[in-house]
């Protein structure tokens, strides 16, 4: 397919954010129980990930989105999971499938 290379270069740009979201995130979360929330800056946050402030900023925006990266698109993929439960499924079972969608924000 003639559009191969750029998806294969876009699929390489999108494991690139993800791993540099994970890495902010990492570091933030680091800098949160050591220091505490309050006292840690977005500067150290972009500091220990080895990036520069406005580098941070282009993924989250703020540190506190940084506790959550994924918060948003989790709530869309658990709300999916509700949704799509089959209507023979017990509620129970259709909840924890949600949960466990939830869950995968913290794996």
């Amino acid at each position: 397919a003639p559009d191969a290379p750029e998806t294969a270069a876009g699929t390489r740009a999108a494991a690139q954010r993800l791993k540099m979201r994970r890495e902010l995130a990492a570091a933030a979360m680091e800098l949160f129980a050591t220091k505490g929330y309050e006292a840690t800056t977005v500067d150290e946050i972009a500091g220990a990930a080895g990036v520069a402030r406005r580098t941070f900023f282009r993924h989250f925006r703020s540190k506190e989105e940084a506790i959550f990266p994924d918060h948003d698109d989790t709530l869309v993929r658990a709300e999916a999971v509700l949704n799509a439960a089959p209507a023979h499924e017990h509620p129970l079972d259709t909840v924890c499938r949600g949960i466990k969608e939830v869950m995968k924000m913290y794996a």
